[in-house]
C-alpha cells in the first residue's frame, strides 16, 4: 500500500509524493526515463547541476537529466569537480571514470561514465530516486 503526501513548494506549486511500494515502482519508471546513451568507452548521462545548494546529493530527474545539488560554487570549475566526484561516489566507480564532456560553464551538462553499463547506472540511481527526500 502506498501513501500520498501533498505539500506546497516555495513557488506555490503543489507536489505529490508517494511513499511505500508505489514509490519504488515510481522510481523504477523514473529511472527508465534517464537519458543514457552509449558512447565510445562507456555511456553519456545528462545532468542538471544546482551549485551553492545546502547539501550535495541527487535531487531527482528533470527532462531525462539527473538533477544534482552541489555545495560548491560555480567558480573556477569547483562545481564541475564536485559533480564528477559525487557521481563517481554514487555510481561506485573511480573518479577518473567520470568525465565532463559538455557544459563546463552552464547548469546543463553531459558527462561520460566509463566502465559501467546502463543497468549498472540505473541500479545505482534507483534507490536515490525512490527516497522520500528526493523531489
Amino acid at each position: 500500500m502506498s501513501a500520498r503526501a501533498r505539500r506546497k513548494t516555495a513557488s506555490g506549486r503543489e507536489n505529490t509524493r508517494v511513499s511505500g511500494a508505489g514509490a519504488v515502482e515510481g522510481a523504477a519508471r523514473t529511472v527508465a526515463l534517464l537519458d543514457l546513451r552509449p558512447c565510445e568507452g562507456g555511456l553519456t548521462l545528462r545532468v542538471r547541476a544546482q551549485p551553492r545548494a545546502s547539501h550535495d546529493g541527487i535531487a531527482g530527474l528533470r527532462d531525462g537529466a539527473v538533477l544534482v545539488r552541489l555545495t560548491a560554487p560555480p567558480v573556477d570549475g569547483a562545481a564541475n569537480v564536485a559533480l564528477c566526484r559525487l557521481l563517481a561516489r554514487t555510481l561506485g566507480c573511480p573518479p577518473s571514470a567520470v568525465t565532463l564532456l559538455q557544459g563546463s560553464k552552464g547548469r546543463d551538462k553531459l558527462v561520460r561514465i566509463a566502465g559501467l553499463g546502463r543497468d549498472d547506472v540505473r541500479r545505482a540511481l534507483q534507490p536515490l530516486l525512490a527516497s522520500p527526500d528526493v523531489g
